[in-house]
């Protein structure tokens, strides 16, 4: 692997012999020993210091910064407090939309099949029985495509946030709570119930004399 100065043409080869897990960063690593021999810089020579406690054995004029745990993680937070209300948004956004496209194709599927709906009623079907002939099956698809989805939605996502992070300097690991591939699918069937309870109050309301209509 070559690198290259940001500032100037001097480039360094490395070989890599491991890979540490760090999502967070993009980086590598040396032992001091090495990074002295690399960079030319006299013994004992060092640019900061890693420590779970507060450091006090070291003079305030050798000290030009101090990171801190709250530091590395106000991105993060100013990101939550930014953008949460942004996201609910967007959920509830996405919510609307999806209810409204179910119920418009479902509302034709009915619509289509309105006179088939009446010939089953003259013939003595409930709406019960009804139901299971034109809702049910739909609502067997929507369940099974929410199912299906969701997975191949993550995979995808996850791709993309990989391609899209690749040109940065720094990397924001993807993370999904395993409660969201619970929550989305009965999010979705609980607003397709809602649909559901629409379209049934449709169907009944399909008269009698809607088979006598365009008959060939």
């Amino acid at each position: 692997m070559t690198l290259k100065e940001s500032y100037g043409d001097k480039k360094y080869n490395f070989k890599v012999e491991g890979i540490y897990d760090d999502p967070a960063t993009i980086a590598v690593y040396l032992t001091d020993s090495d990074f002295i021999k690399t960079f030319e810089l006299e013994d004992g020579y060092f640019n900061g210091y890693f420590s779970n406690t507060k450091i006090k054995d070291i003079d305030d004029l050798y000290i030009a910064t101090t990171i801190t745990k709250d530091d590395l993680t106000k991105t993060s937070r100013q990101l939550i407090l930014s953008m949460g209300s942004m996201i609910s948004m967007f959920a509830t956004a996405g919510v609307i939309m999806f209810m409204l496209i179910v119920y418009l194709l479902s509302k034709v599927i009915i619509e289509k099949n309105s006179q088939s709906i009446s010939m089953t009623k003259i013939l003595g079907y409930n709406n019960r029985e009804i139901n299971s002939l034109y809702i049910t099956t739909t609502t067997i698809v929507v369940i099974a495509s929410m199912l299906l989805t969701v997975p191949i939605v993550n995979v995808t996502l996850k791709y993309i946030f990989k391609v899209a992070f690749a040109q940065y300097s720094g990397w924001m690991p993807y993370y999904v709570p395993a409660k969201i591939f619970v929550e989305v699918p009965l999010l979705g069937i609980v607003s397709y119930a809602v649909i559901a309870f629409i379209l049934t109050r449709r169907v009944k309301k399909v008269p009698l004399d809607e088979a006598l209509k365009n008959v060939e």
